[in-house]
């Protein structure tokens, strides 16, 4: 017995028709599959979900640990700037020229 072959947009169509709210057996009569197909699909397509979202999950940390850094980098910068020009490392307690 040979196995029939659906084609992924065939795949997605059942899944996204069971997700509209399809009754499952209507839904596998017309795809001509099994309930263990359709749960073999189901699975396969959450599973490649969740690998999509865990990496822009570490694609978004790997952006948020550049930018970290590059703060990091300009507040040192600020400090060298501050004690280059002789000012405290505290805005507020500053007194420019006109005030003294």
């Amino acid at each position: 017995m040979s196995r029939a072959r659906h084609s992924e947009e065939q795949v997605a169509s059942a899944l996204e028709k069971f997700e509209s709210g399809m009754a499952l057996p209507e839904l596998c009569k017309q795809f001509n599959i099994s309930l263990r197909t359709f749960y073999r699909w189901k699975a396969s397509h959450d599973a490649n979900r969740g690998n999509a979202a865990g990496r822009a999950m570490k694609e978004l940390a790997e952006e948020n640990s550049a930018l970290k850094a590059v703060v990091a980098e300009l507040i040192l910068e600020n400090r060298a700037l501050r004690e280059g020009l002789g000012r405290s490392r505290n805005p507020r307690t500053d007194v420019g020229p006109a005030e003294r």
